[in-house]
């Protein structure tokens, strides 16, 4: 998600990493040395049951990353 504001860092844009197993590239990350500021989350349950899951972390210059995941229910 690009954004473009006269603000400070508060609205900087966020670059997604989409992932098929984001539990599985969670886990992956976090022994490599990431940070993330929270466990892989459900932000979404769309009315066919399919979900949308993220988990946040900085960059080295503290800049907001995600990676993101899409799970099917059918």
């Amino acid at each position: 998600m690009l954004s473009q504001s006269d603000d400070d860092l508060k609205h900087e844009s966020i670059i997604y990493f989409n992932t098929k197993d984001i539990h599985a590239e969670f886990d992956r990350l976090q022994q490599r040395g990431i940070e993330f500021s929270h466990e892989p989350h459900k932000i979404h349950q769309h009315q066919d049951g399919s979900q949308e899951w993220m988990a946040f972390f900085d960059d080295l210059e503290s800049r907001p990353l995600a990676i993101m995941s899409s799970e099917s229910k059918t």
